[in-house]
């Protein structure tokens, strides 16, 4: 028969009072005296790392810092269920990866930077003012059934956007320093930082987050920043020069930029540009840029040629509510400086207008029209994204109830008076 052994504890003494040894181990299997800075260095060790974990996932890294950090789904995501989100949305680009999508693949590697960068300030909150996919955003569209093929989408959180809330006559408006600018955004809101010089020079730069822009940031930077009340997924703002407050007056070095900038993107960015009187809520100088999966219906629309030689071609977008102009080049000089040919006749004319940069800077569609106030940011406006075709409706019983009639008609009335002659102005040039 087995006999139980018994177990003889041995009594612990206290090390004295002020010893550097302490007690480890248990009573039933022996104890023994440890150096106390030891155990010290073991608490600080394992505390520490468990900080280094947590800033490590939710530091905003550089892409390609930590393996893990810029995958197209970071481990810290909040990854919302809205199947729109998740690239179910006829128009928006996913603001998630799938495995089967494909889409991002024709994405550019800084492309790619640039809209983790975006998710993740989008999931984390605190950044903008409602997030893409939720009750203030529900990014719902339905078709105008015109004859223009034209969308409406409502988006009822840019109901809180700001306006300018004055009337105005002229393209031309001093910049008002009491009044918001880029340049007070703060530093969270900033994507990246980059220089036209060297054409493709991208960089980061140390910023306070809790901090204005414009006290931080290296001279004649050109500034990334989220735009705070999206329409779409992956709106931003491409801020020329941005500490220099610049007054929204296209410029040839402002469209060289964005130009340049679309030349290293995929052909799913759009670059769009509201001079005052034609949609700009603020008056600093700046271009937005989103991302769609498909063409804007002005993309679609048939067009007649005005003018063509080898390098440059110039076509007119018929049957279209508002005269509208599309210039297709390879290469970026000539693509800018006949744009801006253009631009330049309307600011003389104190003519408003909206630009559209698509196809990765090949093309420029320019709509020129009557300058126009709308006050109540609430309501329909015309701006870049309807002359285009797509129209943010931030009323949702406008969205509900608005009718291909009256949307066409609407669109009319912003033509301008008297009309441009574009055709004109470009007689000289032959194919």
């Amino acid at each position: 028969m087995k006999t139980k052994r018994s177990v003889q504890f041995t009594p612990i003494t206290p090390a004295p009072d002020g010893s550097p040894w302490s007690w480890s181990g248990s009573p039933t299997r022996g104890a023994r005296l440890v150096p106390k800075r030891y155990r010290r260095h073991f608490f600080a060790t394992a505390i520490a790392a468990f900080y280094l974990i947590i800033l490590i996932l939710r530091a905003e890294l550089p892409a390609g810092s930590v393996p893990f950090i810029d995958t197209p789904n970071p481990l810290w995501a909040f990854k919302n269920p809205n199947p729109l989100l998740h690239g179910k949305h006829p128009y928006h680009f996913p603001l998630y990866y799938e495995e089967d999508d494909t889409v991002f693949d024709e994405l550019t590697v800084f492309e790619q930077k640039v809209l983790t960068r975006w998710r993740t300030k989008h999931d984390r909150g605190g950044v903008f003012h409602y997030q893409m996919g939720s009750d203030r955003e529900p990014m719902l569209n339905r078709p105008l059934n015109d004859e223009f093929g034209m969308v409406l989408q409502a988006a009822v959180g840019r109901a809180g956007k700001r306006s300018m809330n004055r009337t105005t006559t002229s393209v031309y408006e001093p910049v008002d320093p009491a009044a918001f600018n880029f340049g007070k955004a703060k530093a969270k809101e900033l994507l990246y930082l980059f220089t036209d010089e060297g054409r493709r020079q991208v960089f980061d730069t140390p910023v306070d987050s809790g901090q204005p822009l414009q006290t931080q940031l290296p001279p004649l930077s050109n500034a990334l920043i989220v735009n705070a009340n999206p329409f779409a997924l992956f709106h931003f703002l491409l801020v020329p020069s941005v500490s220099s407050i610049l007054p929204q007056v296209l410029t040839k070095e402002s469209l060289r930029l964005a130009v340049r900038y679309s030349t290293m993107c995929s052909g799913h960015l759009k670059l769009i540009f509201n001079s005052i009187g034609a949609g700009s809520s603020i008056n600093h100088q700046h271009w937005q840029g989103f991302y769609m999966k498909q063409p804007l219906p002005i993309e679609k629309a048939a067009t007649r040629s005005v003018s063509a030689t080898a390098a440059l071609q110039i076509r007119e977008v018929t049957n279209w509510p508002i005269r509208s102009f599309v210039f297709t080049s390879p290469e970026e000089a000539v693509l800018v400086a006949s744009v801006f040919l253009l631009v330049e006749k309307l600011l003389a004319a104190n003519v408003a207008h909206n630009l559209l940069i698509y196809e990765s800077g090949r093309k420029v569609a320019v709509v020129p029209r009557k300058i126009g106030y709308f006050p109540d940011v609430s309501k329909k406006q015309i701006a870049a994204m309807e002359v285009l075709g797509f129209w943010v409706i931030p009323n949702m019983k406008e969205y509900e109830e608005l009718t291909a009639a009256e949307g066409i008609e609407f669109l009319r009335t912003a033509r301008p008076e008297p009309d441009v002659d574009v055709a004109g102005l470009f007689a000289t040039r032959k194919a």
